[in-house]
């Protein structure tokens, strides 16, 4: 019997679209604006992926860079960003810095609110401490993740591994991944994975017998433009859209 779950993330909640009984796993959405597309080295993030087997405590979150090392003091920094009002804008970020040959974690989490004013970085940055007995925890390695075959040091990139605490910020919220030229969240964005403003699609696919089936899963927006993505056995994949009206 084949199981299928369809999940939809937009800024403020996750619905389920389709129920069965599946069990919680990664799953990652790829750069919209696919392999190398910025032209520093440092800024140019890959993927973003979740995983919700810790809910109801904590939620994982993964953001990755495409480089594996940088010279001198150069830093990548980047943000995992929520909005909490669901009008599109962030309200808080979870940034980290990495350095080094190999990059490793440099600084971070660092944890802000934001005063809700753009949807591609934390406006007003004021840093939040993280309570006592907090959960929230990074970490930074690099891993086999890259997912486009032309990508720098493929098939390695940075992989920064967050485990989030519900109590701090509620994985409903999350809305986009960004990198920035400096530790300030409030700096011009320089690679963002996600459609801004939009949201994610993410379809789970649990198959029983897990065989070589291949799931076609396609979405077209209210101008007739279809996005797909096809999932072969058991396993997640994610998609992610502009703000609008999808069938």
């Amino acid at each position: 019997m084949k199981k299928i779950s369809f999940i939809l993330l937009i800024p403020i909640v996750w619905m389920l679209i389709a129920s069965n009984s599946v069990s919680a796993q990664q799953v990652c959405v790829d750069d919209v604006q696919g392999a190398n597309d910025v032209n520093q080295a440092q800024t140019d993030v890959t993927q973003l992926c979740v995983d919700q087997s810790g809910l109801p405590t904590t939620y994982e979150v993964t953001m990755s860079w495409d480089e594996i090392r940088l010279s001198g003091n150069n830093s990548g920094d980047a943000c995992l960003l929520f909005d909490t009002d669901g009008n599109g804008n962030i309200n808080a970020a979870l940034c980290l810095q990495v350095k080094g040959n190999p990059l490793v974690k440099s600084d971070g989490p660092n944890l802000f609110s934001c005063t809700n004013t753009k949807n591609d970085r934390c406006t007003g940055p004021t840093p939040i401490t993280l309570p006592p007995g907090s959960l929230t925890s990074c970490t930074v390695n690099q891993q086999n993740a890259d997912p486009f075959p032309s990508g720098a040091n493929y098939p390695q990139d940075t992989v920064g591994t967050c485990t989030i605490d519900t109590g701090d910020i509620s994985l409903a919220q999350q809305v986009n991944v960004c990198s920035y030229p400096s530790q300030n969240p409030n700096s011009d964005p320089k690679d963002c994975v996600g459609n801004l403003g939009g949201g994610f699609i993410f379809i789970i696919k649990d198959a029983d017998p897990d065989d070589t089936t291949q799931f076609n899963f396609t979405v077209t927006d209210s101008g007739g433009n279809p996005t797909a993505v096809s999932i072969i056995g058991s396993g997640g994949k994610g998609i992610s859209l502009s703000s609008g009206t999808y069938s």
